[in-house]
């Protein structure tokens, strides 16, 4: 049970539950601030938490609230086990209270979200180098039991599996190190979900590569400043010319200063 087209709110997770077979395995993507209440209400197995930044602040609010609200619901849930991003301050805060926590060292770009500490409001302190980022309150960037390490998944009892991924960027990469940590949890062999995630060429048009009068071009998307950061990072060095188009239209409203 899965929404492919991004129907992320209840009605459209309830329509992807009510629409697969009874005890089938769902697969959800949650929109950020209704985590707590669909999570409380189908106690999933596993959790992903990949990143938290600024996104529609009109309608999701303040980044440290949903974290706030996340580490609420997550510690209400004794069954579930969280995989976190190790590398995200907010993320490892909100998770923090979760029964059982697999972290993993997905990587940032994007870190104007956590400038301050979310436990204490101080500042975070980052080592450009090792990647590790600490506050004098105590909270810091937990040991990742998986890691992403070039284009290998890394985990700390020594295994080491290549991503050859057909979809672009760093950050599908870091994508797929935590779908792949989150189906091993549920049961898959490792290495069979990498090589599952391999035959995935697009995401519902986005990375698909089209052609328009003569010219192939690959469609990328970028909705908030982690996106874009995560984005320029992927067309950096490139030699082809770069189109931006910005929608201010359906479906995310006629105010595009979020993006």
């Amino acid at each position: 049970a899965t929404s492919q087209a991004g129907a992320n709110l209840p009605p459209g997770l309830a329509v992807a539950l009510a629409s697969a077979p009874p005890g089938a395995p769902a697969v959800l993507e949650v929109d950020e601030p209704y985590l707590g209440a669909v999570a409380h209400a189908v106690h999933p197995e596993v959790v992903v938490l990949m990143n938290l930044s600024r996104d529609q602040l009109d309608r999701v609010s303040e980044v440290r609230m949903v974290a706030a609200r996340w580490r609420e619901a997550l510690a209400g849930l004794p069954g579930t086990t969280v995989v976190a991003n190790a590398d995200d301050p907010l993320v490892v805060w909100g998770a923090r209270d979760a029964a059982r926590t697999v972290w993993v060292g997905a990587g940032a770009l994007w870190r104007e979200d956590a400038g301050g500490c979310p436990e204490c409001g101080g500042g975070l302190q980052y080592e450009a180098a090792s990647g590790d980022w600490r506050c004098s309150c105590g909270l810091r960037r937990p040991s990742p039991a998986v890691w992403l390490a070039g284009d290998d998944l890394v985990s700390a009892d020594g295994r080491r599996l290549p991503l050859h991924l057909a979809l672009p960027g760093r950050f599908n990469r870091a994508n797929a190190v935590m779908a792949a940590t989150a189906a091993e949890i549920m049961g898959a062999d490792l290495a069979g979900a990498l090589a599952a995630m391999r035959a995935v060429t697009d995401v519902e048009g986005r990375f698909d590569t089209v052609e328009h009068d003569g010219v192939r071009a690959r469609l990328l998307l970028a909705k908030n400043p982690a996106g874009w950061m995560e984005l320029f990072d992927l067309v950096q060095g490139g030699s082809k010319p770069v189109v931006v188009g910005i929608n201010a239209r359906i479906a995310d409203g006629f105010d595009p200063s979020w993006l």
